[in-house]
């Protein structure tokens, strides 16, 4: 990732670079994309990875594994944003206790999610 302002403008270009990558490529980027300080870039580039990764035939599981050491585990603040497949895969990675369960949910419930 680039540092501001040409990070606003490189998000889209590495979310279709994920969205079109090849499996092993995806699973390198859920590995990079857990190391990312910025929520702000996170959140994004996570959820285009996880939803790529299970459209190529990947687990859950493997997700969990390349997020070991992400920092991002509470799911609350990507259900906020409408990143679903990342905020499954943050509350599956960090195993979350009922308080971020139902954090989690009243940001779903105030989320405008157009599928």
């Amino acid at each position: 990732m680039c540092i501001e302002p040409a990070a606003a403008a490189a998000l889209p270009v590495w979310e279709r670079f994920v969205s079109s990558s090849a499996p092993c490529m995806v699973q390198a980027i859920l590995g990079a994309v857990a190391g990312l300080t910025a929520f702000e870039y996170f959140a994004p580039l996570a959820d285009a990875a996880v939803r790529t990764h299970l459209a190529q035939g990947g687990t859950w599981g493997t997700v969990c594994g390349r997020w070991r050491a992400c920092v991002w585990a509470d799911p609350s603040p990507l259900c906020a944003r409408a990143r679903l497949h990342a905020a499954y895969a943050a509350h599956a990675h960090a195993h979350c206790d009922a308080h971020h369960l139902r954090a989690a949910f009243l940001a779903l419930v105030a989320t405008d999610i157009d599928l």
